[in-house]
């Protein structure tokens, strides 16, 4: 079997916390934290990692089991050597926490794949809690939300996740997987096959237990992903997938905590208890500036006209700008899709009931059908028509507190040519918009010396009126696409609680626009950071999968607070040729800077 082997002594008592009904108490605990963990069942011994690489740990194999330090953190010489790692610091108020992540095993059945995490505390200074993994831990109930990016299949994997509600799977159970489409909330994350987090650091590191989770995912079509670890954290690229190599835990010296207060057996086979498995394929959106936009993914290539344009308010006649649009439209189609059969599908936001969407959306590509069928009379595409109401919508309709994005539910009222998909499209089609004008960042007075460009912008938001410094600290090419990372602090250099916080929050308000991933619409994202090309007149925006998740920091650990000790914001764009020597990064709505085009990639 490749699984985690059942602990066989009793556990000591770490609690990872409670968030109301959805954390229960751990089944198999961690110790050295906060008091009154429950204990597991089982008798004395431990456990090794077995495998080709057993045996093989970052310490000599002749040392005797111990928790050492190891690079300034503490570690079980017990474990492997990790497969990938990275050191997590987040400001606090004292001063900066920080803790190191590691992956020690990253293992296929065939089927499922078993993530397995340490998290070790550091020899000197502030340690963080595990929890610092997610940046809305009370929405997703203490549980570490990870995903695993299959680049040989352009997909995004979600945990397995269960139908239990509250947190609960039962671990004794044999995998029943159905393959679902994108959750429409942030509940699924509270859902997933996998362990809990801590909220609080062991008071004695030097010699507790080091602390593991596990997660269990479908596998990848890859011998490699990349592991978005987290909410905020950049990528670990490239980590290795093994086959059948089978991974146990050493119970005196790690403690993995269950999620589960079903059974008090962790579980043996990957997958246990999970019935659901989330693949989304991952999406490159270009938009032009007049507000048509194309998406592409590895199968489909979807260009979207905004159907407030095309149409008045409930209604399928067309208007008198629409037939200008059209004509673009199908001088395009008749370019990029070729010999192809094309699907003019009708899309609405999520406002109104469900029938009357379907209905209206279905109308809508019925008559832009007809227009087209006459433009496109004695070419070789082939015209289908689809309405999907507001089933599908291009980006999230709402923030994660359900309070409606009236920008994004704009964006989502469209009727979109889909087929398959080709290498190059050509997006500008004008459907007539105009950007908003937003202003440029102003001059920081403490300059970051390894910024490419830096200024400070101030919210709109009512109550909204901190100052916050934007570093870019690198925008680059890289072998599949565009990377931006940017450091955000407080310009006044000082920890302010609730420094992005508004007293009325709406859309548009907040700095970093309305979030619709963290558990407060207020927390920042890169999520809008939009590149504009003016030469080009087209916005990128970061890559995607679905409206549930984006390659890009979808979170703060901090949550609304911020310090003069920068937070690291980051994004992945799709690889796209920018013109001239200059680009413009969007902040939503807010503020905006001028950045230096990137090279192309080495090698």
């Amino acid at each position: 079997m490749h699984a985690l082997t059942r602990p066989s002594r009793r556990m000591s008592g770490w609690n990872p916390g409670r968030a109301g009904a959805l954390v229960l108490a751990a089944v198999l605990t961690l110790s050295g934290c906060t008091s009154g963990g429950d204990d597991g069942g089982g008798d004395g011994g431990s456990e090794r990692h077995s495998g080709p690489d057993a045996g093989t740990t970052s310490e000599a194999s002749e040392a005797p089991p111990a928790v050492v330090e190891e690079d300034g953190f503490h570690r079980a010489n017990t474990l492997p050597d990790p497969l990938a790692e990275r050191v997590v610091t987040v400001p606090t108020q004292d001063g900066t926490g920080s803790a190191k992540l590691q992956i020690v095993s990253l293992d296929s059945d065939g089927e499922h794949v078993r993530l397995i995490g340490a998290w070790l505390q550091p020899s000197e200074g502030e340690g963080l809690a595990s929890n610092a993994l997610t940046s809305s831990a009370e929405s997703v109930g203490l549980r570490p939300w990870v995903r695993l990016v299959d680049q040989e299949s352009n997909t995004l994997l979600e945990p397995l996740q269960h139908d239990g509600g509250s947190g609960n799977f039962d671990p004794s159970a044999p995998a029943d997987v159905s393959e679902a489409g994108p959750a429409p909330d942030t509940v699924h994350k509270t859902q997933c096959v996998c362990s809990a987090l801590a909220t609080s650091v062991p008071g004695d590191p030097s010699s507790g237990p080091t602390e593991l989770f596990y997660l269990d995912f479908p596998a990848p079509s890859g011998d490699q992903v990349d592991i978005l670890a987290g909410e905020h954290l950049e990528p670990l690229a490239d980590v290795p997938v093994s086959q059948g190599e089978e991974f146990t835990y050493d119970t005196e010296l790690t403690r993995i905590a269950n999620s589960s207060s079903i059974s008090q057996e962790f579980p043996w086979d990957y997958g246990a208890g999970a019935t659901i498995s989330r693949t989304l394929p991952l999406t490159s959106t270009a938009e032009t500036v007049g507000g048509s936009f194309v998406e592409k993914d590895q199968e489909i290539t979807r260009v979207n006209l905004p159907a407030d344009v095309l149409f008045e308010f409930d209604s399928d006649e067309l208007t008198g700008e629409a037939q200008d649009i059209l004509d673009d439209s199908a001088a395009q189609l008749e370019e990029d899709a070729a010999g192809k059969t094309v699907t003019i599908e009708g899309h609405t936001d999520d406002e109104g009931e469900d029938d009357y969407n379907q209905d209206l959306s279905e109308r809508r590509a019925a008559a832009v059908e007809e227009e087209m069928a006459q433009r496109l009379d004695g070419s070789d595409i082939t015209l289908e028509t689809e309405g999907f109401g507001e089933s599908r919508p291009a980006v999230p309709n709402r923030d994660s507190q359900d309070r409606a994005i009236e920008s994004n539910q704009e964006k989502n009222r469209r009727v979109s040519f889909s087929f398959e998909s080709v290498e190059d499209v050509d997006a500008s089609v004008d459907a007539g918009r105009e950007l908003p004008d937003i202003p440029d960042m102003e001059n920081a007075s403490n300059a970051t010396s390894e910024a490419l460009a830096e200024g400070v912008m101030t919210g709109r938001g009512e109550g909204d009126d901190a100052e916050i410094q934007i570093a870019v600290t690198a925008f680059e090419r890289t072998d599949d696409g565009i990377r931006l990372e940017a450091q955000v602090r407080t310009a006044s250099g000082s920890y302010e609680a609730d420094a992005l916080s508004v007293l009325q929050p709406a859309a548009g308000d907040q700095h970093f626009g309305p979030n619709p991933y963290a558990g407060q619409s207020e927390q920042p994202s890169a999520a809008d950071f939009s590149i504009l090309d003016e030469e080009a007149q087209t916005l990128l925006s970061p890559t995607t999968a679905s409206t549930t998740d984006c390659l890009c920091a979808q979170g703060s650990p901090l949550g609304t607070d911020l310090a003069g000790e920068p937070i690291t914001l980051w994004a992945h764009y799709p690889d796209t040729e920018l013109s001239g020597d200059e680009v413009v990064l969007r902040i939503a709505d807010t503020a905006q800077l001028r950045l230096p085009v990137p090279e192309a990639a080495e090698g």
